[in-house]
């Protein structure tokens, strides 16, 4: 499972994005969350480096075949019996952030000891395994293919737990409490709102500009500029996208390659955008934090995610 995937509601954390470039409309996702989640500490199972103890004499066959199965299913990392103060020690001691292991607690009965330490604290936690099924830690937990894919999850929902609430509060004062609404519909209120006063804008220019040139006109003048507006900006484009062509043709075969299958893929989905809601920027809102690499403080960006935008919109052309 990708670190980036975190449990509950930190699995729909924004990442980051921002408006167009000259836009009146402020961003309302913050790629902050995106990086503190890449910063929680990663697994580290601690291995049993001592030959595992055997049941007490007065143990059953199924509780000595139980015993056998454990250490099968979860490898080095099980310790077989160890009381709660013993694993706190051994993690404490030798341990650092995301260090885990699992035993099998004197007081057990049908369930595994999951010991994990965060935040200089050691944490017990009861676990679970069904064969077909997976780990887990409640009936209605998520369901985990291995131990280290569960402590991952955990560790990433710990890490926002942590250090996440100041900047999800102060998105909401910065934002009016707006995610107590539908981000989508606030995000294009404001883009209507604006567009509308720049079309206000646009027409009273163009009017005084057709009155001015009505004016000063003569027969003599030409009707049209020799280069009009029209084609000027498809020329201009076309040279930016020949310089974007020219720039992803410098990147490493691999990355050539993989780059272009993602932007093919997403332009295949932006193409449903009247059913999935996301075209072409918003999709570059989402992927700019992971796909472009960015300094590690830098919050705005606005022009990575514009530069995406392009090219998924003429992914065709740039990659013809």
């Amino acid at each position: 499972m990708s670190r980036n995937a975190a449990a509950g509601v930190v699995a729909t954390l924004p990442g980051g994005g921002g408006g167009e470039p000259s836009s009146p409309v402020q961003k309302v996702w913050k790629p902050e969350l995106y990086k503190i989640q890449l910063e929680a500490p990663a697994p580290c199972p601690m291995r049993c480096q001592r030959t595992l103890p055997l049941p007490p004499t007065k143990s059953t066959a199924e509780e000595v075949e139980q015993d056998n199965q454990a250490a099968r299913l979860y490898g080095s990392e099980y310790h077989g019996l160890m009381g709660h103060l013993e694993a706190e020690h051994l993690l404490g001691l030798t341990g650092g952030e995301g260090s885990y292991l699992v035993r099998r607690s004197p007081m057990s009965d049908g369930f595994y000891t999951l010991s994990l330490r965060f935040n200089k604290r050691t944490r017990h936690y009861k676990l679970f395994h069904k064969p077909g099924v997976g780990h887990y830690l409640r009936e209605q937990d998520k369901r985990f293919d291995s131990v280290y894919d569960m402590v991952a999850d955990g560790l990433i929902n710990f890490h926002m737990q942590l250090h996440a609430s100041p900047i999800i509060q102060q998105i909401n004062q910065q934002t009016k409490n707006c995610y107590q609404q539908s981000p989508y519909m606030t995000l294009n209120g404001r883009k209507l709102r604006a567009l509308s006063n720049e079309l206000g804008k646009t027409n009273a220019a163009a009017a005084t500009a057709a009155a001015a040139a009505k004016d000063d006109a003569s027969p003599k003048d030409v009707d049209v500029p020799l280069m009009p507006t029209q084609p000027l900006g498809t020329l201009k484009q076309a040279e930016q996208l020949q310089m974007m062509s020219e720039a992803v043709r410098r990147l490493p075969p691999a990355h050539y390659s993989c780059l272009q299958y993602m932007l093919e893929h997403l332009k295949r989905v932006a193409s449903h955008y009247a059913v999935n809601k996301m075209n072409e920027h918003n999709l570059a809102t989402v992927f700019a934090p992971t796909l472009i690499a960015t300094p590690q403080h830098m919050t705005n960006l606005t022009e990575e995610i514009f530069m995406l935008s392009s090219l998924i919109t003429h992914c065709k052309i740039i990659f013809a």
